[in-house]
């Protein structure tokens, strides 16, 4: 249920890589209220849906994308994307966090996280492009280092914007620290806990994303005020 007036999409965008199927649900404002975005949700997410004895690379193991709430609002310090799974690296709740674009396109394209399940008979991509979601072939793309993953969709999306997250070689050999990376090799890493792996462990190489929606804010002169007292503060502090 898309929320007016608010940062939030209102909607969760599952994906279950086994049988292929794409659905949607609503973003709970209980879970948004209790749990904000971000790392909070995906760590709530995460905690009911895998239990203990589902192990890192196991299907049923989600990978989860996360933006936070601000993320896409132009509010300082906002820009960032969670992404968590159950860590190859240690066992437990694993995260890792980056900036650069992916999530304030996420939430355009009429999403607030993302949550990935089972895993493919071969690579795919997942695409995002507002109502239109499906999975594409990525046998051409495996094996790509995560620059050429990046330019490889924008070329066949004709779009230079496109935002992509995407594990290279080492998450798709599940080395048990490989890391997302956010629109390339240079524009941000989810770099933590080996969340790669687990995106590679899945048969996922990417997820390419576009959205022409808007971010809802309930009273934008009021942000900008909000956001031009952090900014004088940042500006003065040490």
């Amino acid at each position: 249920m898309s929320r007016k007036n608010s940062s939030y999409a209102g909607k969760i965008l599952r994906v279950d890589l086994t049988n292929g199927s794409i659905t949607t649900e609503d973003f709970d404002s209980r879970l948004s209220d209790l749990y904000i975005g971000g790392r909070g949700v995906a760590s709530k997410v995460l905690y009911d849906e895998v239990p203990p004895e589902i192990m890192p690379f196991d299907p049923e193991n989600r990978l989860i994308f996360s933006p936070g709430a601000l993320h896409g609002t132009g509010a300082p310090s906002a820009s960032r994307t969670t992404v968590t799974t159950r860590s190859p690296l240690t066992g437990m709740h694993g995260d890792g966090h980056a900036g650069a674009t992916w999530g304030g396109e996420l939430k355009r394209a009429g999403y607030d996280l993302v949550i990935i399940q089972g895993k493919a008979a071969k690579p795919v991509y997942l695409f995002i492009d507002n109502d239109q979601v499906e999975l594409r072939d990525a046998g051409k793309l495996w094996g790509s280092f995560t620059s050429q993953t990046h330019a490889k969709l924008c070329q066949d999306s004709d779009d230079r914007e496109m935002c992509t997250v995407s594990s290279g070689p080492a998450g798709e050999n599940q080395v048990r620290l490989a890391a997302v990376f956010h629109n390339g090799a240079d524009k941000g890493a989810s770099a933590r806990c080996g969340l790669g792996a687990v995106m590679g462990s899945k048969n996922l190489k990417a997820i390419a994303t576009q959205g022409t929606g808007d971010v809802g804010v309930a009273d934008i002169e009021a942000l900008k005020a909000a956001y031009q007292d952090y900014l004088d503060t940042i500006a003065v502090d040490p």
